[in-house]
């Protein structure tokens, strides 16, 4: 609908306006020395960006291992009893176990899904 609909109107009417002959002359001169980046302007810049990318990254990895653990001993107790003899109780001890690698049921699915939730939820606050 937008490709079809919304932006053949826009381009239409962009199209047809009248241009600003005065528009160009209210941009600013390129390498203007007036233009520059402040003292420690580029050092919270980077930071600034790097904050905004470290979050989304990580958190939604951690969720995935939390909640795929937990689930793993909420819906599957007795896949987790069969195969990872040597798991425990706690979440963090089923990461080791190397017959989850081919699992594939509701704890990988229901985890995947917090994992993607988490990641949007993460875009849309740092943005």
């Amino acid at each position: 609908l937008y490709l079809f609909v919304s932006l053949p109107m826009i381009g239409l009417s962009l199209a047809m306006t009248k241009e600003d002959p005065e528009a160009m002359k209210q941009v600013p001169p390129k390498n203007d020395p007036s233009q520059i980046f402040g003292k420690n302007e580029r050092i919270r810049a980077y930071l600034h960006a790097l904050l905004k990318s470290v979050f989304p990254a990580i958190f939604p990895q951690l969720v995935w291992l939390i909640a795929f653990g937990e689930l793993m001993l909420k819906f599957e107790p007795k896949f987790v009893q069969e195969h990872c003899e040597d798991a425990g109780v706690a979440w963090f001890t089923l990461l080791s176990c190397q017959k989850l690698k081919d699992y594939s049921g509701v704890a990988r699915t229901s985890a995947s899904a917090l994992a993607l939730a988490e990641l949007i939820l993460c875009i849309l606050v740092s943005s």
